[in-house]
Parts: C-alpha cells; structure tokens; sequence
C-alpha cells in the first residue's frame, strides 16, 4: 500500500466509501484498515475518460471490483475520479474521488461481510 499512496502528493486527498485521507502515508494507513475487504479481490477499471492541459490531468474511470478466491464474482462498482498536477517535474495524484454503485443493499452488505452477493 505504501506504493500505491506514494503517487499522491503531500496534500493528496484520498475520498472513498470507506473514508477519507490525506497524503501519501495516510492513503497507504487506510488501505492497510481496509485490506479485510479488498484482499482476493480483482479490481478492473474501465472507460477511462483523460482531460488535460497543461500540468493538470483529470482521470474518469469505471472500476468493477470481483470476488476471486472462489472464482469471479460481483461484488461492486464505483466511478473514479482522479485529480493529477506535476509538480516541480513530478505529476501526482491530487485528489481520488470514489463513488461507489452497489446493486442493492443485499449486496452492499454482503460485500462488507466479504461474501459474495447473490440475488435474495
């Protein structure tokens, strides 16, 4: 995780379902707290949509997440957005703004208890 929270910059704002952080060593924290429920799982992200100009990038994309400990199966999506600025030659994440789409609360709940999410 600390890799991941490398790419944000100092004052880098980390927003998700599962709370916010800021800066890289904060990200890398709350991915650690959060590693029950993204652990074994497939994370692909899709449609990327890039707006850009100058030192400052904006990042939309679709992130479906897969249960794959016992095969693939839906657990949840979210829509990315990623705020990017290079700064003194080095670009880094600003801000990550996730917005979960869970299919139902059935589901929702399921995915907090690390199950798969089957129609009720």
């Amino acid at each position: 995780y600390a890799l991941y929270g490398s790419f944000f910059a100092e004052d880098g704002i980390f927003v998700t379902g599962f709370g916010d952080a800021v800066g890289p060593e904060a990200v890398a924290a709350a991915l650690d707290q959060v590693s029950p429920f993204i652990t074994n799982k497939r994370h692909v992200a899709g449609n990327l949509v890039i707006h850009g100009k100058g030192y400052n990038a904006v990042v939309t994309s679709y992130l479906t997440v897969f249960e794959r400990e016992t095969g693939l199966v839906y657990v949840g999506s979210a829509v990315n957005v990623d705020a990017m600025e290079r700064r003194n030659g080095d670009g880094r994440v600003e801000q990550l703004r996730s917005q979960p789409y869970i299919r139902s609360r059935h589901c929702a709940a399921q995915a907090f208890r690390q199950t798969a999410c089957a129609a009720p």
